[in-house]
């Protein structure tokens, strides 16, 4: 049922007063409609009040106290018997609890959640540098803000709020912002062999068990944008290089870097590597572990097993996620920008993003704990 006001008003059928009355009516109406069968119950137990008197209904609706009888009964009677009385009235209290959450903090909360860091006036307090606050991903969880807020709280001399209540902020105001996409996914072919295969996923209970992969995203429909990652499994410390092509030989290159960064920044080298059973991770690839150093294990998955590679698998994710997916020198095809952002990345990635399966440390953070307790 539609009612159109301003039809009502201009017609000249009713004045103010009767279109006050008629809306009035409408509303009551509504009331009605809503809470027909608990209306229809009370004005049951009233009419069985009117003819049998108060003990009897006391014993034909146990349910019913006698002071909530009344109470139905004066409504009812100071209204001049209307159904609409009986309507339950609205139990939603008429005073709220206000947020004692300091205004900065929330602020804060808005401006890491829509990826405008560098124009927050509190910023400065985080350990992140320039470059970092422009990379910090949209979105980013309540448990990841969480250290980087009690910075800011820290340097604000004011007190800091829990992981609860800084996802109810972001629930109660709706802070999901759109993210963009601007690369379709596309899976590589897998080839099998013979060689020493991973069964399971690794758990290595210290630093150097590698994990390998290759992504390719696409900007627009035509521009690949081909990656070599790795990652520590234990300590979670990652790289990824942007390469012009896919091949054992790149991906060979990229390993030694990968391995001289581990060794010159973290201070642990690698002892095994698993990769999946893509053509770069042969030729090359496998030759360089047999001949050059053949310390270094190398295991292969089982085939279509990605989640034995986890937690390469699980990067590549982050990586499209919080930066290849938001990267404007991607989309305009500045590659030396695109490099100087995706060094930046993965070192706020290394050196300072929150971890939950390090217990919101970051991997340097956790490395450092872990060899000071060796």
């Amino acid at each position: 049922m539609g009612v159109n006001t301003y039809q009502i008003c201009s017609s000249n059928l009713v004045g103010r007063w009767g279109y006050d009355m008629l809306m009035k009516s409408y509303q009551n109406s509504l009331k009605y409609e809503t809470k027909k069968e608990i209306v229809d119950f009370r004005l049951h137990v009233l009419n069985h009040y009117y003819q049998f008197g108060l003990k009897s209904v006391l014993n034909a609706f146990p349910m019913i106290g006698k002071s909530t009888l009344y109470d139905w009964k004066k409504t009812y009677e100071m209204s001049k018997r209307r159904k609409v009385s009986l309507v339950p009235k609205s139990t939603k209290p008429k005073r709220y609890r206000q947020s004692q959450v300091d205004y900065r903090l929330i602020q804060f909360i808005h401006d890491i959640r829509n990826k405008c860091l560098i124009d927050n006036e509190y910023a400065h307090f985080t350990n992140l540098t320039t470059a970092e606050m422009r990379i910090v991903p949209y979105d980013l969880s309540k448990y990841k803000i969480k250290p980087f807020l009690d910075q800011v709280a820290q340097g604000l001399g004011i007190k800091s709020i829990d992981e609860s209540t800084i996802g109810r902020i972001i629930t109660q105001k709706d802070w999901y912002f759109k993210k963009k996409k601007l690369f379709p996914k596309k899976t590589l072919k897998k080839i099998q062999k013979d060689i020493l295969r991973a069964r399971q996923a690794p758990h290595p209970e210290k630093l150097g068990f590698a994990e390998t992969d290759c992504i390719i995203h696409y900007v627009g429909a035509n521009t690949p944008i081909k990656c070599i990652n790795f990652i520590d499994v234990f300590g979670k410390i990652a790289y990824s290089q942007k390469v012009s092509s896919i091949n054992s030989q790149n991906a060979k290159d990229a390993f030694l870097i990968f391995k001289q960064h581990c060794l010159d920044y973290y201070g642990f080298d690698i002892f095994a590597i698993q990769s999946d059973n893509g053509s770069e991770f042969f030729g090359d690839f496998i030759t360089y572990f047999d001949q050059v150093e053949p310390h270094i294990t190398q295991y292969h998955t089982l085939p279509r097993c990605p989640k034995i590679n986890g937690v390469i698998e699980r990067f590549n994710g982050i990586l499209q996620t919080e930066f290849l997916n938001q990267s404007e020198a991607a989309l305009t095809g500045d590659w030396l920008s695109f490099n100087q952002e995706l060094t930046t990345y993965l070192s706020y990635y290394n050196d300072k993003r929150p971890h939950e399966t390090l217990n919101l440390m970051s991997p340097k953070n956790y490395i450092e704990k872990y060899c000071s307790e060796m």
